[in-house]
């Protein structure tokens, strides 16, 4: 008990309540499932304060009962990384690696409606050029190597 709660009369038998996530779990399957999170972790060299939020995150969004849906890819891409797997994505020409999250869209090639915004660069595709062949060719050490 601290000397403020003897100041308020709080009973000495009082436990101090715990933050919430801070309990260790205690049963044995929950804790095979943080061990893996912990492995899961360290693949990706998470740590100090980033390491306790992404803690912080599974527990509060992704084991809770709104992460099914909110937090879905997530879930799903951390499962598969907890069990050594990655997405079978089904795109012949896409690697398969840890870094592909279920459920984003990726193609080899996007179809044209998809970047529209391209059509602006592309309509100044001289002008660029050109800003790039002088930069490249500034020869003042800045701009762009020639390999």
């Amino acid at each position: 008990m601290s000397v403020g709660g003897a100041a308020r009369g709080e009973d000495d038998d009082e436990e101090e309540e715990e933050a919430p996530g801070s309990a260790a779990p205690t049963d044995p399957a929950e804790e095979r499932v943080f061990a893996a999170l912990e492995r899961v972790l360290d693949e990706w060299l998470v740590t100090g304060m980033h390491r306790a939020g992404a803690r912080k995150f599974v527990k509060d969004k992704i084991c809770a009962q709104a992460g099914e849906e909110d937090c879905r890819r997530a879930r799903q891409w951390l499962l598969l990384r907890m069990n050594g797997k990655v997405w079978e994505h089904g795109q012949p020409l896409m690697c398969r690696a840890p870094e592909n999250v279920p459920g984003l869209r990726s193609f080899h090639v996007w179809p044209r409606n998809e970047a529209q915004w391209l059509a602006g660069v592309e309509a100044r595709h001289g002008e660029i050029l050109e800003e790039l062949l002088a930069a490249r060719g500034s020869g003042g050490g800045g701009g762009l190597s020639r390999f």
